[in-house]
């Protein structure tokens, strides 16, 4: 387990360490196999390493981005692609490159992309652009082909926010929001909005993470139905074990942030680096990355977790902790069905040790977890991204296996 930064985090652990342990009680794990499929092999050439998940059109086409692309459009490390696995009759897929990204107009993509109402693809990169600090572009439909146009490029002067790796998320004026994980002077890290003046996007920083609130966020952002944003930050709070916050406008336009929870580390979870979902009552849910009453190697395995509100308050419990053989490591989030289970991704674990894909199920107050597939390799390994349903199949990709070990996009009937 990690270890814990202070004595008020070893007196907080024990205090919950039994009732967590009795709900864990409550929790069983079935292994059982989903029908997985891979639908792309990637290679070197021309787009290698899809680190994000996908997200699907009208048509059931999918589209994601990949870390690297040929070395000949790009220099020594390979800046990433916009890519669409377009789906054909008798269950074919066609790939084609709709983007290489060539260095100033972005590198290496880390975040899954978004579409406008209409069919614009946007998206972020980790580095790139006019100051090599990341960028926001879009990717939209040109006569024949696609063309990207740079939003927003990162840094430049003084505090500003540099490194989104993150999908963005729109408002209901047609602004984008993001995060991004540090400042040019080494800070904690932000939430930015950028707004939309005719052709023009002006980017201004809402929050500014100070250490004991949060500290660099990875994570996409959730609205609820009071327009306030959700997200998460992998460091930072009072343990430096990550923290879960809160963002809401105020009538003078600013933006108050609340830390719903800190992550003490140990059984209760750390470092989430997954964004979150929210159900229909208003309960947030997402993985940590390491905690929970499992180890793995050095490390404990992760969870997933639940955030419930309860009079202005919010209490955490631990759907499931992973033991290393049914996952460890979850590093992307989850996603729901229509009935309500949770679906995921673990970067490594399962019965070769290259990642699983999980559903957890709820009944009363039991979680049952089902392995829905180990990856082994061949048809995929590590995979960083979460999942998407459409027209009932989930889709994903794997950041390395499979032929030449640069990744592929897989689908699995659960």
């Amino acid at each position: 387990m990690a270890n814990m930064k202070t004595k008020g985090a070893r007196v907080a652990l024990r205090c919950a360490l039994a009732s967590v342990v009795a709900m864990l009680a409550l929790v069983s794990s079935v292994r059982a196999a989903g029908k997985y499929q891979v639908v792309h092999y990637f290679t070197d050439s021309p787009a290698a390493y899809p680190l994000a998940g996908l997200i699907a059109d009208s048509d059931g086409n999918l589209y994601g981005v990949a870390g690297q692309s040929n070395r000949k459009q790009c220099h020594a490390s390979n800046c990433g692609a916009v890519f669409r696995l377009a789906h054909q009759a008798g269950g074919r897929w066609t790939f084609s490159i709709l983007h290489r990204f060539k260095g100033p107009d972005g590198d290496f993509p880390e975040g899954s992309l978004i579409f406008d109402s209409s069919g614009n693809l946007y998206g972020t990169t980790f580095g790139g652009g006019a100051n090599t600090f990341g960028t926001v572009f879009e990717v939209s439909p040109s006569g024949n082909g696609w063309k990207e146009k740079v939003l927003y490029s990162f840094g430049g002067s003084g505090d500003d926010l540099i490194y989104p790796s993150a999908a963005l998320t729109w408002d209901t004026s047609g602004n984008l929001y993001g995060t991004a994980m540090t400042t040019e002077t080494g800070g904690y890290g932000g939430v930015f909005e950028l707004k939309r003046s005719g052709n023009q996007w002006k980017e201004a920083t809402i929050h500014a993470f100070t250490g004991s609130d949060g500290a660099n966020p990875a994570s996409n952002l959730v609205w609820d139905s009071a327009a306030s944003l959700y997200g998460t930050t992998v460091q930072g709070g009072r343990y430096n074990e990550g923290v879960v916050f809160e963002l809401k406008p105020t009538a003078s336009g600013r933006w108050k942030e609340t830390v719903l929870y800190n992550f003490p580390g140990g059984v209760l979870g750390a470092y989430p680096y997954s964004g979150l979902i929210l159900d229909t009552a208003g309960n947030l849910y997402g993985t940590t990355y390491q905690g929970g009453v499992y180890t793995c190697g050095q490390f404990s395995c992760g969870t997933v977790f639940k955030l419930k509100p309860s009079r202005g308050n919010w209490s955490l419990s631990i759907v499931h902790a992973f033991n290393g053989s049914d996952g460890d490591n979850p590093w992307a989030g989850v996603t729901f069905d229509s009935a309500g289970n949770l679906y995921g991704t673990t970067i490594s674990g399962g019965r070769d040790g290259y990642g699983v894909v999980f559903k957890l199920s709820q009944s009363g107050r039991h979680w049952t977890e089902t392995l829905l597939h180990s990856l082994d390799g061949k048809n995929g390994s590590t995979p960083y991204g979460g999942l998407i349903f459409d027209r009932g199949v989930l889709y994903g990709t794997a950041w390395t296996g499979g032929i030449g070990n640069a990744g592929v996009v897989f689908s699995l009937t659960p």
